[in-house]
């Protein structure tokens, strides 16, 4: 009988070892995901004009830096988002997203057309994240303009 407790207590250990890392990197991946829709949710508003994503993605005191230097706060942001020209389209293309505990840093390339112009504007993107509470938040958003002669840059 000791034996055989022995061995189940073993085979336990085995298993949880061998399912850690496999079950970090599935939390790792869903993490990466929900940063990921918090992000794309703000982009998306600036198409619909709908806060509902800035409300519930933003931390309170998150902040946006946009591309003329100029800082505007979520509140700002909810105040301002409706009556901002739209967009007609926003890709994000290259994004990475680095997880560090209950942080997290994205960067991208985005590509947004506004009104009639059939050609996107090219800017790449960073963002910084908090877990909050189990929910990814936007803490800090920056847009910097891409010149079309600059290679989109490396990960």
């Amino acid at each position: 009988m000791p034996h055989s407790r022995t061995s189940a207590v073993a085979a336990l250990a085995v298993s949880l070892f061998l399912a850690g890392p496999a079950a970090s990197q599935t939390t790792a991946a869903s993490d990466e995901r929900a940063v990921s829709a918090v992000e794309q949710g703000f982009l998306h508003s600036r198409i619909t004009g709908d806060v509902r994503a800035v409300r519930s993605g933003f931390a309170s005191d998150g902040v946006v830096i946009r591309e003329n230097g100029d800082v505007r706060t979520k509140a700002e942001l909810l105040a301002e988002i409706p009556g901002l020209p739209r967009w007609t389209s926003v890709e994000a293309t290259e994004r990475v997203v680095r997880l560090y505990r209950n942080g997290a840093v994205s960067h991208a390339i985005i590509l947004v057309k506004t009104g009639t112009n059939p050609v996107a504007e090219r800017s790449i993107t960073t963002g910084a994240f908090v877990k909050q509470r189990g929910a990814w938040r936007m803490v800090s958003w920056q847009s910097t303009p891409m010149p079309e002669s600059l290679p989109a840059p490396k990960p």
